[in-house]
């Protein structure tokens, strides 16, 4: 899956957004800032994914599910969303690094 196949159209929008400021920005030798945009797609992937899981536990906290006591049907839900995007560990799984 490339960003192309996003639905999401905010996401695809910052995704389009940081890839032409990365483009735009090489450096004198022609070099591209990728270190920069990589941390920018993984700080703003991590920032959906804990969205994401807010809002999954928010759900089923109104459905009547202890989370606090359950957390597995909010793990559970987030990788099945992160498998329907195309994520790994959240983030998509062509920027996927080892630290």
């Amino acid at each position: 899956m490339d960003y192309t196949e996003i639905r999401d159209d905010r996401i695809r929008s910052k995704i389009c957004t940081l890839m032409s400021e990365m483009l735009d920005s090489p450096d004198e030798s022609g070099i591209y800032p990728t270190s920069k945009f990589m941390w920018e797609m993984e700080t703003f992937i991590l920032a959906e994914n804990e969205e994401l899981k807010g809002c999954v536990k928010k759900a089923l906290e109104e459905l009547g599910v202890p989370t606090r006591d359950y957390p597995a049907p909010v793990a559970n839900a987030v990788d099945i969303l992160n498998k329907a995007l195309g994520l790994k560990n959240g983030l998509p799984a062509l920027i996927t690094r080892k630290y």
